[in-house]
């Protein structure tokens, strides 16, 4: 480290290590574990902090630095997701011997897991974060009016309490809103 104590930096690496470890881990999806170690990620994750040290807000405590440690930690897992989410890499279009099996047999073929299963259709943390991602940039790449409409749309207000906010026609609002859409799932 530049200007700073290596003992230091070790001593950071031995407290904070297990809780960065444990975020990784809680965060990755059960789909990527086995292309991803988590002890890979977490070095990652000090060479960012410990490399550039001067880039680093000042803590007011243990908390606050462990609080941006685990948000360095999940944005890590975020970009393993995307890179193992593209096409040329896709895990969720791979299938084991298990879902082949269960993909040639007509009888167990269903749109839904079985009751009690422990198979869900509920996404991942890091995909939730994923869409939450997309959908900001989508927004935060349209003008002032089109951010207050879908803003206001997704607080729950109707076409027509924003169009007569706003001082603009129903039509527009909802072309607005819908245009917004396709630009989210064509991203």
């Amino acid at each position: 480290m530049m200007g700073g104590s290596e003992e230091a930096a070790w001593q950071l690496t031995k407290v904070y290590s297990p809780h960065i470890l444990n975020v990784v881990r809680a965060s990755l999806p059960r789909v990527i574990r086995s292309k991803v170690d988590s002890q890979d990620l977490l070095q990652s994750i000090w060479a960012s902090l410990l490399l550039m040290p001067e880039g680093l807000p000042r803590f007011a405590g243990p908390d606050d630095f462990l609080g941006y440690v685990a948000a360095v930690a999940k944005y890590k897992v975020v970009d393993k997701h995307r890179h193992y989410s593209s096409r040329k890499r896709n895990v969720y279009a791979e299938r084991g011997v298990a879902e082949t099996a269960l993909a040639d047999n007509d009888a167990s073929r269903s749109d839904r897991p079985p009751k009690g299963s422990l198979y869900t259709n509920d996404p991942f943390p890091s995909q939730a974060l994923l869409v939450e991602d997309c959908w900001r940039q989508v927004v935060e790449s349209s003008n002032e009016r089109d951010q207050a409409i879908v803003t206001m749309r997704a607080r729950g207000e109707t076409y027509e309490s924003i169009a007569e906010t706003l001082c603009i026609s129903e039509r527009t609002a909802r072309r607005t809103v819908d245009r917004i859409i396709k630009q989210f799932f064509c991203k």
